[in-house]
């Protein structure tokens, strides 16, 4: 079994050495690909250092942040054959162990995640999810309806969902080939969403392994620009709402849901910069 892994850094300088370290003594690992996009921090210096050390460590420096998506899209294509394919964000530490414990219940199309844990090991929710459905969403807001975008863990070692993280995603090479990987149009976030959709489409199935936990350090690099993030999230939110549930609403459904996207953008940014 071969593993290449892509990453994609926007100044990750303090999280990106300790990521590559954890996959260190992973000897499925037979290529790592970075695509760092603009970084203006020491990312690119650590990647320099880092790849002279590793040979299987291999980056790419954008002149532009051209996105998560596409960033992965980029590196997927810069790497060697391989036939599993493991998408893992500069902030997360994922140890040989959970690595190869991950790697043992791909069977198949599959699309699967880990349990993500901060540093005081609270667990992450968007770790199981639900698709997003922003008329129900809304409704939930009112106690009209019962939906959440979150799923409960279960006791299964691996827990059927309808998407996970993109944080953490393994899937065969020939999976991601199919789907034609991420769909650019969507910058920051959504983009993970979208493909765990399109895979279930094409018969995969998407799931959690619950006996896997990850340190994932979360907002690193946005904590810096946070309108800039907070506007792409929201820009994809819509794009995703008007693609797969806005044309099956009322037209002040639509307005309504609109809306309530919008007026999340402000609050999200103040939060944001309060928390910075």
């Amino acid at each position: 079994m071969s593993l290449g892994v892509a990453i994609v850094t926007h100044r990750n300088g303090a999280t990106i050495e300790a990521c590559l370290r954890a996959l260190s003594n992973a000897s499925a690992v037979t290529a790592i690909r970075v695509v760092d996009n603009a970084s203006d921090d020491e990312t690119v210096n650590l990647l320099s250092r880092l790849a002279s050390k590793d040979p299987r460590v291999r980056f790419i420096a954008n002149e532009d942040n051209i996105g998560f998506g596409r960033g992965v899209n980029q590196a997927v294509a810069a790497m060697p054959s391989t036939e599993q394919l493991l998408i893992l964000n500069p902030d997360c530490e994922l140890s040989a162990d959970e690595l190869a414990t991950l790697c043992s219940h791909l069977d198949g199309d599959m699309v699967l995640g880990a349990e993500l844990v901060d540093a005081e090991g609270h667990v992450d929710p968007a770790s199981r999810r639900n698709d997003l459905r922003f008329w129900p969403l809304l409704r939930s807001r009112f106690g009209l309806s019962s939906y959440s975008p979150y799923v409960a863990r279960d006791r299964s070692a691996v827990q059927a969902v309808e998407a996970i993280s993109g944080a953490v995603m393994l899937m065969p090479r020939s999976l991601f080939k199919a789907l034609q990987g991420f769909d650019e149009s969507y910058r920051l976030h959504v983009e993970d969403l979208d493909l765990c959709r399109r895979a279930r489409q094409l018969g995969a199935l998407v799931a959690v392994c619950n006996d896997v936990q990850v340190l994932h350090v979360r907002g690193v690099s946005s904590r810096r620009r946070p309108f800039f993030v907070e506007w792409n999230k929201h820009r994809g939110m819509l794009r995703y709402f008007a693609a797969e549930e806005a044309r099956n609403l009322h037209v002040l459904q639509r307005f309504a849901v609109s809306a309530m996207i919008w007026l999340r953008l402000p609050l999200m940014v103040l939060r944001a910069v309060l928390k910075s």
